[in-house]
């Protein structure tokens, strides 16, 4: 089901300070945001890695005073299923952008970053 305030799937946990920031973009780059969470989800799912938790917050940079959306999702797995998904979805979110305008590809650089987890550590799966 999609939240409909946030436009997001209602599996994705977005905090307060991130929804201010998701708030503050343009309609067209909080789309842009859904997408890729879109085409992570299906990816990781294709590849049989179980998502477990998908969660978005503000990344802060220190050095350059900036702050970007960061979607973190986490897989049901050992470590390196996590960093086969995150070659996988990495391979997918740039066929994705390729398909962008250069302004759309430009907001997603500038507003988004992405990392893949693994919910089990490798001793324990």
């Amino acid at each position: 089901m999609i939240d409909p305030i946030s436009g997001f799937p209602q599996t994705v946990t977005i905090d307060p300070q991130t929804r201010q920031l998701l708030a503050r973009l343009s309609p067209g780059v909080r789309r842009l945001i859904i997408r890729l969470v879109e085409v992570m989800e299906r990816t990781a799912r294709q590849n049989s890695a179980p998502i477990t938790k998908t969660e978005l917050s503000v990344d802060h940079d220190p050095e350059d005073a900036t702050e970007k959306i960061e979607i973190r999702q986490w897989v049901r797995g050992p470590e390196q299923k996590a960093l086969d998904v995150w070659d996988k979805i990495g391979s997918e979110v740039d066929q994705w952008v390729n398909s962008l305008s250069d302004m759309d590809e430009e907001a997603l650089t500038e507003y988004v970053t992405f990392a893949v987890f693994s919910d089990v550590d490798d001793a324990a799966a």
